[in-house]
């Protein structure tokens, strides 16, 4: 004789998860995927009160569970497996195995995202790999809970990787889970409880006289080294992405209203404006409008030499945490330098400068006012040394 299930709301901190119950001849019960605010929910009917297309759906999806629970005629059958397939039935989906749904995120990021984030999925994916066999099993979506996720973290700990590294990669490992849980490949939910961190970095920067060594230096015209310093002072002075300068048209310049108008690669903010400073501008008319940007390794690897040339060669000290261990590095500027310090570089000597927060956040193209903050206690810091040596 089929079973009937009768289906229950447990209350969450802000909804209601609908949980399913049998009685064959033991008490089975199971929670579904189904979220609902208590004051949509008729406990004598046990359904959704019918308000808007989402509750009628969700309605649907209940008594699809029924009728699945209502097929099972035999009683001993019943199992909490049986309840969970009557709740969740396994689907064509789930029978490619984690990595095979990784290589369809990649092929949905090739279309959607830039370039350098598919590189980024890319390496998490090589990692994953990395891990997999660590743990000498295969990697299921079943997998990711609190206790892979200690191993995971163990494991990033175990190679060297920074604290700030493992929590960025953690981080897409999420965002990859939920792509796939949201197109049906998965059901696991625990990998919502997964953290993804970061500890706040040393962020180095050129001071203001290392800026103008650094811009006035007699390289070759033209010549690799030339053109690195160019690119990067000319991010100093706009506070652009190496991204941004990377794609820079003659056309998105306008020497006259002294702006950039682009839409930001990054965050696709279009029309965004960049205001253009003398020294911008300069570096622009000498270079016949043009910036001649290499790739991110080559430009990195060029600009090292080129700041080393320069004599850019400040102690800088940088502590990295992996794990609780505290990796303490004292290296010259010029081995630390990077495309990316073109913007830090804008940002703090523009505070320097006393240029409003409010107005470098507009100009760099930030939205969240904590990814200043950094860079303000780096100038904070600052005043307290002028104060020193103004007055002792």
């Amino acid at each position: 004789m089929p079973i009937a299930p009768k289906f229950y709301l447990f209350k969450l901190k802000d909804s209601c998860r609908i949980q399913v119950s049998i009685s064959a001849g033991k008490r089975l019960r199971e929670y579904t995927d189904l979220y609902l605010d208590e004051k949509h929910w008729d406990k004598k009917k046990q359904r959704a009160k019918p308000l808007n297309k989402d509750l009628i759906a969700l309605n649907k999806q209940l008594q699809e569970i029924e009728d699945r629970c209502l097929a099972i005629q035999d009683k001993d059958a019943w199992s909490n497996e049986m309840l969970k397939a009557c709740i969740s039935p396994i689907v064509i989906k789930n029978q490619l195995d984690f990595f095979e749904v990784w290589n369809r995120y990649i092929e949905y990021g090739e279309k959607t995202k830039s370039p350098e984030t598919v590189t980024k999925w890319k390496v998490i994916k090589h990692r994953l790999e990395e891990f997999q066999d660590h743990l000498g099993k295969e990697l299921s979506f079943d997998h990711f809970d609190a206790v892979l996720y200690d191993e995971l973290i163990f494991f990033y700990n175990s190679q060297g990787y920074a604290n700030n590294t493992t929590g960025r990669h953690v981080r897409f490992i999420k965002s990859f889970l939920t792509w796939a849980l949201d197109r049906g490949y998965h059901k696991n939910q625990e990998f919502r409880k997964w953290k993804g961190f970061s500890e706040e970095a040393d962020l180095t920067f050129m001071e203001e006289d290392e800026l103008f060594r650094f811009l006035e230096y007699p390289f070759e015209k033209n010549g690799p080294l030339y053109r690195v310093r160019e690119n990067f002072c000319f991010r100093c002075f706009t506070g652009m992405r190496f991204s941004d300068t990377r794609d820079l048209h003659p056309s998105e310049i306008d020497l006259a209203g002294k702006v950039v108008r682009k839409t930001i690669y990054k965050t696709g903010d279009r029309n965004h404006v960049f205001p253009l400073n003398r020294y911008a501008v300069e570096i622009l008319s000498r270079n016949d409008m043009k910036l001649h940007v290499y790739n991110s390794a080559k430009e990195n690897l060029l600009l090292k030499e080129a700041a080393k040339a320069a004599g850019l060669d400040r102690p800088i000290k940088r502590m990295i945490r992996r794990g609780s261990q505290r990796d303490v590095q004292i290296k010259p500027l010029h081995e630390v330098i990077s495309t990316h310090m073109g913007k830090r570089t804008f940002i703090t000597l523009s505070l320097m400068r006393g240029v409003p927060e409010r107005v470098i956040l507009k100009i760099v193209g930030n939205k969240d006012y904590k990814s200043i903050e950094p860079y303000i206690k780096i100038v904070d810091r600052h005043s307290f040394e002028w104060m020193e040596k103004a007055w002792g």
